[in-house]
C-alpha cells in the first residue's frame, strides 16, 4: 500500500511540474525570453511528445521572433499529434498573416471556428488578437465580434481585455481602451502589461511624466517584467535623459537572454541614446562572430555618419 501511495505521489508530481514548466515557457515568452521559453518547451516536447499544447506555444514563440518559417512548423505539428487542436489552425492562420497570405490565413482561421463550433473562447481572442497587433483596420470589426464572444464565454481571463483595449486604441477610442485596461488590471493586480499600455496612451498625448508613473506601477506590481524596463529606458530616450535611459535597459538586458539577439537590441539602443561609437563596437564585434541582421547595416551607416 504504501508504494502504491508513492507512486501516485511521484506521477501527481511530475504532472505538476510539466504544468508549471509549461507555464513557465509561457512567462518567458511574455517577459521576452525567448531562449529560455524555446528550451523549457522542447523539454515538454520531449517528455510529453503527444500533447499539442507545447508545439503550439513554440510556435508562438517563433512568431514573437518573426521567424513564419519555424512557426508554421511547429503550429502544423499541434495539428499532427491532434487533429482536433483547433488552436493549431490558429497557429497556422497567424503564421500564413506574418508570410503575406492573408487569404490562406483566413482559411485557417475559419476552419478553426468551425472545428471549436465558435464557442472556444481562446480560439476567437487569438485570431482577433493577429488583426489587432498587426494594426489591420480592415479587419477591426471582426475582431471586435471575436473579443466581445471570447469575453461573454470567459470573463476571467485578462488577456482578452488587454488585446480588445489594443482593438480600441486602433479605433482611437482611448477611453474605452484604458477601460478595457483597468478590468485587466483589476481580474490580475499583478498583471504590469496592463499598467505598460496605459503609460503608452500618455506617451501618445507627449504627457511623459503621467507615462512614467504608469511604467513605475508596472514595475512595482511585477519587478520581473522585463520589458517594462525597455520602454522605461524608451521613454527616458525620449525625454532626453540618456544617463536613466541606459540605466533602464541594462535592467532589462540583465533579465532578458544573455544571447546575440537581446545585445543587438542593446547596440540598438546605445543608437538611440546616441552613443554611435558603442553601437557601432557592439554590432561590428556581433557580426565578426557570424550573426546577421539586416537593420545592422543601417545603424553602421548612420553611426558612421554622424561620427563624422
Amino acid at each position: 500500500m504504501k508504494k502504491v501511495v508513492l507512486s501516485v505521489c511521484a506521477l501527481l508530481a511530475s504532472i505538476m511540474g510539466n504544468a508549471q514548466s509549461l507555464q513557465d515557457a509561457i512567462k518567458y515568452t511574455d517577459n521576452e525570453q525567448y531562449t529560455r521559453a524555446k528550451s523549457a518547451l522542447l523539454s515538454q516536447i520531449k517528455a510529453a511528445p503527444t500533447k499539442p499544447e507545447a508545439y503550439f506555444s513554440l510556435g508562438n514563440v517563433y512568431l514573437k521572433l518573426e521567424n513564419s518559417d519555424s512557426a508554421l512548423y511547429y503550429f502544423n505539428k499541434s495539428k499532427e499529434v491532434d487533429a482536433k487542436y483547433a488552436l493549431g489552425l490558429v497557429g497556422e492562420g497567424s503564421a500564413l498573416y506574418l508570410k503575406g497570405k492573408k487569404a490562406e490565413s483566413k482559411v485557417a482561421f475559419d476552419q478553426a471556428l468551425l472545428l471549436s463550433k465558435n464557442k472556444n473562447a481562446e480560439v476567437l481572442a487569438r485570431i482577433a488578437e493577429v488583426y489587432v497587433d498587426a494594426k489591420d483596420k480592415s479587419e477591426l470589426t471582426n475582431a471586435f465580434v471575436l473579443l466581445d464572444k471570447a469575453i461573454l464565454f470567459n470573463k476571467m481571463v485578462p488577456d482578452y481585455f488587454l488585446i480588445r483595449g489594443d482593438a480600441y486604441l486602433l479605433k482611437q477610442d482611448g477611453s474605452k481602451a484604458v477601460a478595457d485596461y483597468h478590468e485587466a488590471s483589476r481580474l490580475d493586480p499583478k498583471l504590469a502589461k496592463a499598467y505598460i499600455k496605459e503609460g503608452k496612451l500618455y506617451i501618445k498625448a507627449r504627457n511623459y511624466a503621467e507615462a512614467m508613473k504608469y511604467y513605475d506601477k508596472g514595475i512595482e506590481v511585477n519587478s520581473d517584467f522585463s520589458p517594462a524596463y525597455r520602454e522605461k529606458g524608451e521613454l527616458y530616450a525620449k525625454m532626453r535623459k540618456y544617463d536613466k535611459a541606459l540605466e533602464s535597459y541594462k535592467k532589462y538586458i540583465s533579465l532578458s537572454d544573455d544571447d546575440n539577439d537581446t545585445k543587438f537590441r542593446y547596440a540598438s539602443f546605445l543608437f538611440m541614446t546616441q552613443d554611435y561609437k558603442g553601437s557601432k563596437e557592439l554590432i561590428n564585434k556581433l557580426y565578426s562572430t557570424g550573426y546577421n541582421n539586416k537593420l545592422g547595416f543601417r545603424l553602421l551607416g548612420y553611426a558612421d555618419l554622424e561620427l563624422g
